[in-house]
């Protein structure tokens, strides 16, 4: 008599099992489904170098009428992607010994100089005056400037039909 009670109750318990367990499958794929972002640029991390180069081209420091000094950086950006750029920010790292002495965010908005069409480039010169730099990186600028390099870190892209991308780190 045991063992029919037994038969019976897991006979009748398979189904409850199986029923959680088909609960736990379904909820547990659409939550996975959940997590996968819409099939769109914005949201995906992008390979800046792949859509974007900056390239350094000179920097120097330059004195002011007013006998201040400023750091003079030169850029070079040319357009990878196939899309326009409207926009352009990045990080001007200022490196010296392989050590970061300064950073400044830097942007551009091409719309007040039409837009970055695909391969086309575009110079920039950008200024950090004296009264802007660290105290201790001054000293720097003004002794060392030649062993001061500047390593520009793209954060974000906003292209003409106003998809951004911006930069995962």
């Amino acid at each position: 008599m045991n063992s029919k009670f037994q038969i019976t109750s897991i006979s009748i318990l398979t189904p409850i099992f199986a029923f959680i367990l088909a609960i736990f499958i379904i909820i547990f794929s659409t939550q996975a489904l959940a997590e996968v972002p819409p099939n769109s640029f914005t949201n995906k991390p992008f390979d800046s170098y792949r859509l974007v180069d900056i390239q350094v081209i000179s920097q120097n420091i330059q004195k002011q009428d007013n006998g201040k000094l400023m750091f003079s950086t030169t850029y070079l950006i040319k357009n990878k992607s196939s899309q326009n750029i409207k926009k352009l920010a990045w990080y001007a790292v200022f490196i010296f010994n392989n050590r970061i002495i300064d950073n400044r965010l830097s942007h551009i908005n091409f719309k007040q100089f039409n837009i970055l069409k695909p391969n086309q480039q575009y110079y920039l010169i950008a200024f950090t005056p004296e009264d802007e730099m660290p105290t201790f990186s001054k000293e720097l600028f003004t002794s060392d400037s030649s062993d001061i390099k500047v390593k520009p870190i793209i954060k974000s892209i906003v292209f003409d039909d106003s998809s951004t991308s911006i930069k995962h780190n």
